[in-house]
């Protein structure tokens, strides 16, 4: 019982936390993306640039790197602060900076707080360290956990 109301407790103040945050809009300033999914060590976990692989955003408290610092622009792609473009590979899902020759997706939004691509708030994050994960629009990996990705 008490764990019910301990979680009760936690939803709530989420809740109020995340009424008092301002939406994002295109152009707006610069954005931070955590991940929600109970009960899993990715839980309010940040989503981080990985130091040693810029092409893909890592999850997680043990990842290392810094918070990935972005901003939404008008043709609905993602910049971070040096302006490089955000980048979903089409072959693998993976999500993280352009790499050479690529251009950055377009499609990303907010629905209120939650973050979208092409409509769809489904994020995952894969094992790809001891706990690390990768930020993925892929759940073909395995051991991947579908996660949603909240604006702060």
């Amino acid at each position: 019982m008490q764990f019910s109301i301990a979680s009760a407790a936690l939803s709530a103040t989420f809740a109020s936390l995340a009424m008092a945050l301002p939406i994002k809009t295109a152009d707006d300033s610069n954005f931070n993306l955590m991940v929600l999914r109970s009960g899993s060590p990715v839980h309010f976990a940040p989503v981080n640039y990985d130091e040693t692989h810029a092409q893909v955003f890592s999850i997680g408290r043990a990842a290392g790197g810094s918070p990935a610092n972005l901003t939404l622009q008008s043709d609905s792609s993602i910049v971070d602060e040096t302006g490089r473009g955000v980048y979903i590979n089409p072959n693998t899902g993976d999500v993280g900076l352009v790499g050479e020759g690529q251009k950055a997706s377009t499609g990303f939004s907010f629905d209120g707080y939650e973050f979208l691509y092409q409509g769809n708030s489904s994020f995952f994050a894969c094992p790809s360290g001891e706990d690390v994960y990768s930020l993925t629009f892929d759940y073909s990996y395995e051991g991947c956990l579908g996660i949603t990705l909240y604006h702060i």
